[in-house]
């Protein structure tokens, strides 16, 4: 599919994370993304192209990580693998990290987010608390829409203190929610 299509496609949005003003008020725009591009300027003409080959990246990456997810959660390598491969091959996923656009990254970062939340639940630990909070951080900062989670995160993090044995790990995490 990547083969075939024209990548670094450009949508009217497109624009706006591409020139972005690192000045306050911005442009509307969160600076994670515009972030991503600007770093790869150095590469010249093509730097968009590079920008959408780190999208193709980071998504088949986030498969990966999704197959870990269900099969968490699950206990069933067939169902997760099924359920995997849909989502790996799906035309929408693969069309966004043709485009420069935040949804490819966000969509990836989603299940990042969703596969240290999860391991979170299973096996409470510091690691996890504090990866899925950067990630809910980093996510907001790259895509506002996202914000959602970071409130869904605190108070996760505020009704998992009914469980006493993870407050030593939740005196950390909470600070880190707000």
């Amino acid at each position: 599919w990547y083969k075939n299509v024209q990548i670094a496609q450009l949508s009217p949005d497109s624009y706006s994370y591409i020139n972005y003003g690192y000045q306050i008020p911005s442009n509307g725009r969160t600076p994670v993304y515009p972030y991503i591009i600007n770093t790869v300027r150095f590469l010249g003409e093509n730097y968009l192209i590079a920008v959408v080959i780190l999208q193709i990246v980071v998504s088949m990456i986030s498969v990966v990580f999704l197959y870990k997810l269900l099969f968490l959660i699950t206990e069933n390598k067939y169902l997760a693998l099924a359920v995997t491969a849909v989502y790996g091959v799906s035309p929408t996923v693969i069309q966004w990290d043709t485009m420069i656009l935040t949804e490819s990254l966000g969509i990836s970062g989603s299940v990042f987010f969703l596969y240290l939340i999860v391991n979170y639940i299973y096996k409470p630990s510091i690691f996890y608390g504090a990866g899925a909070t950067a990630a809910a951080f980093i996510l907001t900062m790259h895509r506002p829409s996202l914000m959602l989670i970071n409130y869904a995160l605190f108070f996760f993090w505020i009704f998992r203190l009914y469980y006493r044995g993870e407050r030593h790990i939740l005196k950390r995490s909470i600070p880190l929610s707000i």
